[in-house]
């Protein structure tokens, strides 16, 4: 009798135990609080590159700038200009009356003078037609040639007057007569000799189409 007593409490025993454990499901009670995360592992190989993809179609090309005169930004020139009488300062050079006309030019740098050109046009009173210095010619008398010319110092241009076949004073001329000038800094000059042209053989018409001058 006792043996089946305690066989039948075994048997009630393991009965018990299954039922707990296909009777409770994890959704029946509370989800428990997230964990925290795991360390970031380590990263893999670079995989190998993938191939080109295909050249995409070439852009449409924009219109060609018009071409411009070569060196003329860097050109500098003036008006026309009357003579000024009182302008003119009588000195004694080589045993020879001369005149000199001071024009102050602040752009007349050493750099222009070393390696520019200044191209000094005089249009007389009775001519309108200008003349590129040097002229030789009969300016303020009819008997004596007579020849006017420039050389450069900084900050001025000077115009030398003298008569060719003598000594004495060449007189001097004033507001009936005009002068102006063109500076052309090196490098431009440099781009013209390239192209073969000589500014100093062109007429004055030549010079202003060429460099782009205006105030003819």
């Amino acid at each position: 009798m006792k043996e089946k007593i305690k066989y039948l409490i075994g048997v009630v025993i393991i009965s018990a135990v299954g039922f707990g454990q296909t009777g409770c499901k994890p959704e029946d009670g509370p989800m428990g609080q997230e964990g925290p995360q795991g360390e970031q592992g380590e990263q893999g190989p670079q995989g190998e590159q993938g191939e080109q993809g295909p050249q995409g179609p070439p852009g449409e090309q924009g219109e060609q700038g018009e071409q411009g005169v070569p060196g003329t930004a860097n050109v500098m020139y003036t008006d026309w200009v009357s003579f000024d009488v009182s302008g003119w300062n009588q000195v004694t050079e080589f045993g020879r009356v001369t005149q000199l006309y001071e024009i102050q030019e602040e752009n007349i740098s050493n750099d222009i003078i070393n390696r520019g050109v200044v191209l000094v046009y005089i249009r007389f009173g009775g001519s309108t037609a200008p003349r590129l210095l040097p002229v030789t010619g009969y300016v303020t008398t009819t008997t004596k040639e007579q020849h006017i010319w420039h050389r450069l110092s900084a900050g001025k241009i000077i115009l030398v007057f003298h008569n060719l076949n003598d000594t004495t004073n060449p007189g001097t001329f004033g507001s009936g007569n005009q002068y102006r000038y063109i500076i052309i800094p090196g490098g431009t000059l440099i781009s013209y000799k390239a192209d073969g042209i000589n500014l100093q053989k062109l007429s004055y018409d030549e010079v202003l189409e060429t460099l782009n001058v205006t105030l003819k």
